[in-house]
């Protein structure tokens, strides 16, 4: 069972969560670890630590974002 839900229920709220969508060439792609940005109104952009390891803006241009995910459960700790 999938987890992915419409990009329009995605929260906007600082939640970290993974948004996917279609990249320019067609393929599926997840980008991991983003949140909304919000600029006021109904203004606002995804923020992640893209390929590049940086924290920037959604490369809107080569990606659309159409689903999203929250983040699976941290690892219960191992106790020795």
């Amino acid at each position: 069972m999938s987890d992915w839900r419409p990009i329009e229920t995605a929260p906007k709220d600082g939640t970290i969560i993974d948004i996917g969508g279609r990249a320019f060439d067609g393929v599926f792609e997840r980008w991991c670890n983003a949140h909304w940005e919000d600029r006021g109104g109904e203004e606002g952009t995804w923020r992640g630590p893209w390929s590049d390891g940086y924290e920037s803006e959604l490369p809107d241009d080569r990606f659309v974002p159409t689903h999203w995910m929250p983040l699976p459960a941290p690892p219960s700790p191992t106790h020795e």
